[in-house]
């Protein structure tokens, strides 16, 4: 999630529109889907060019990013319905950003 939201601040600098979701995705060889992929795709609609959108749990999936972040309220996010969301308002990358490595062994 950490990365996403840095390409997310990198991206919209460049002035795309961004949605960040974080939930269940199926994979198919070449083609993903899913609810949050859905969602991400209609608050990208919705967040137009130079602005990402992400449903509430993102900033709380990836604390320390140097992300700052508003809230936008209630809004419809397509598969996951209405949900908070949030507005990417800046970002200042870390010296380095934290993450975790999961291995399992079976």
């Amino acid at each position: 999630v950490s990365e996403a939201v840095a390409a997310a601040g990198r991206a919209t600098a460049a002035g795309a529109a961004v949605g960040l979701a974080a939930g269940e995705v199926s994979t198919g060889g070449d083609w993903w889907a899913g609810p949050a992929l859905d969602a991400a795709e209609a608050l990208a609609a919705r967040a137009g060019a130079g602005r990402a959108l992400a449903t509430a749990i993102v900033p709380k999936l990836a604390p320390g990013t140097g992300a700052r972040w508003a809230s936008v309220g209630v809004t419809d996010a397509g598969a996951l319905g209405q949900v908070e969301v949030v507005e990417l308002a800046g970002h200042e990358a870390p010296a380095t950003v934290p993450f975790a490595v999961v291995t399992t062994s079976r």
